[in-house]
């Protein structure tokens, strides 16, 4: 959410009832609850599967790749440079970890280890992340300001935000943001969605000629300058954080709940080319823990939560499983979260990809989109499938909605992570038909890589760790 006391600020209020001792370093947000992409009656919705489609057409299109070339190619260094806060070892990171691939709970609820230099002057925060349910799919999870007082802006402005870690930059649109459903024909114009940022209101925002712009493959657009202000979320604070001020909003772009969006990928993959908010943040010393992990809820309801700088331990059972993270599937740069996998495992079969892919872990995308050989070497193994491509979009699969599903499973190393039925099965073909849409889509949206969404995470408690260059998981309560 974003909030403006004379600044641009992203607040969560102070002194909840949540039942983790404070941590000056680390705060924890309540997500709201999150949409779905199947209708009330479960049934499947094209619409909410294209709007989930465009989302990552944006962020792993082959123009995005392009783009992505063009800015390396037309720096003096190879890549940015990425300088992991302290570079903790392991057992600085949680009261008890083990092995380089496992970390257990502490006793306490929640894990945060002090860094040298850290800031005090953070606050811990509670606030939470709305589930985004609609059309049956658990869409978003967006955070939303409860009144203007947890949210303070110049003249109490409200914005709320998805938090993406497919992407790396944060935008908010502005009082003069204009929309429009034709991205061909402006003519049509209204005001952009939401609570919008009055930068002018702000002593500390500052803007700039460099233009920000992302398109979508159906030529929608979100479009302004880049400018920079003072970001807050939850008491921690960046200074002088670059954000995309958005006046433009055409098509697809317009639609959500929420205002704007926060980034929580890498430097390489940020459109405004300014460092993210929070890789900003652990770089300075300001965190306890350079991580952040998120908690998702399922079918609507209340208890998401994004807890940054922290691990909490109330969320999961067992151990946290690492892995590595993979700039080889990205030429070398480090644009996503994304960790090696062999593939998905139906059963006891293993289901290996032709040469395996990059699995991204993607907060901001709903669904699991794998290569189309892997895909349809998966539903091949469920008898009944078919492919639904022409009549559903492109990528997707149904199967007999009586069949009883062996377990699916994505393979990471030498761990399997089940994906729920009740997540992978996203409805009803039609409110007639016998067959159900597969949660997992066909299609390259980008060269060797698969992107894990929400869909994965409502089952795993996903925990980032930039301190250590790694994505770990453990089973969500």
């Amino acid at each position: 959410m974003l909030r403006i006391t004379i600044s641009l600020t992203i607040l969560a209020a102070i002194g909840s009832a949540f039942p983790i001792a404070q941590d000056p370093r680390a705060a924890v947000i309540a997500l709201p609850r999150r949409t779905e992409i199947a209708t009330s009656g479960k049934v499947f919705s094209k619409e909410a599967a294209a709007r989930d489609r465009l989302r990552v057409k944006a962020k792993y299109g082959s123009a995005k790749r392009e783009g992505q070339l063009e800015k390396r190619n037309a720096s003096t260094s190879h890549k940015r440079s990425i300088h992991p806060g302290a570079k903790r070892a392991v057992s600085d990171i949680s009261t008890a970890t083990a092995a380089p691939d496992t970390s257990a709970p502490s006793a306490t609820p929640l894990t945060t280890a002090a860094s040298p230099g850290a800031s005090a002057t953070a606050r811990y925060g509670m606030e939470p992340l709305t589930d985004v349910y609609e059309d049956g799919i658990d869409e978003r999870y967006i955070w939303v300001p409860k009144s203007p007082s947890q949210f303070i802006m110049a003249r109490l402005q409200n914005s709320t935000v998805d938090f993406d870690t497919g992407s790396s930059d944060l935008w908010v649109p502005l009082t003069n943001c204009t929309t429009s459903a034709d991205p061909v024909d402006p003519t049509a114009s209204t005001k952009c969605f939401g609570d919008l940022f009055n930068c002018s209101a702000s002593t500390t925002c500052h803007g700039s000629s460099t233009i920000f712009n992302i398109t979508y493959e159906d030529g929608s657009q979100t479009s302004g300058k880049v400018a920079t202000d003072t970001v807050t979320i939850a008491g921690l604070t960046v200074h002088s954080q670059g954000f995309g001020a958005v006046d433009r909003e055409t098509g697809g772009a317009s639609s959500g709940p929420e205002s704007g969006l926060l980034g929580l990928g890498f430097p390489d993959n940020a459109v405004s080319q300014k460092t993210p908010w929070f890789i900003s943040l652990a770089e300075s010393g300001a965190l306890a823990m350079d991580v952040f992990a998120f908690y998702m809820t399922r079918l609507g309801s209340d208890g998401s939560e994004l807890c940054i700088g922290c691990i909490n331990n109330l969320k999961y059972t067992g151990n946290i499983s690492y892995h590595k993270l993979d700039p080889n599937a990205t030429d070398g740069m480090q644009l996503y979260w994304n960790t090696p996998s062999t593939g998905f495992q139906y059963g006891d079969n293993a289901l290996e990809a032709t040469d395996g892919f990059s699995a991204i872990i993607d907060s901001g995308t709903s669904l699991i989109y794998i290569p189309t050989a892997a895909a349809t070497k998966l539903y091949k193994s469920i008898p009944g499938s078919k492919n639904q491509s022409s009549e559903l979009g492109a990528g997707f699969w149904s199967y007999p909605c009586n069949t009883t599903l062996d377990e699916i499973s994505l393979v990471l190393g030498n761990n399997s992570y089940a994906v729920n039925p009740l997540d992978f099965n996203i409805g009803r073909v039609s409110n007639t038909s016998s067959d159900c849409v597969g949660g997992i889509v066909g299609g390259d949206e980008g060269e060797g890589l698969a992107i894990i969404g929400d869909e994965f995470m409502k089952n795993w408690y996903s925990v980032f760790d930039y301190g250590n260059l790694r994505v770990g998981f453990a089973k969500a309560i």
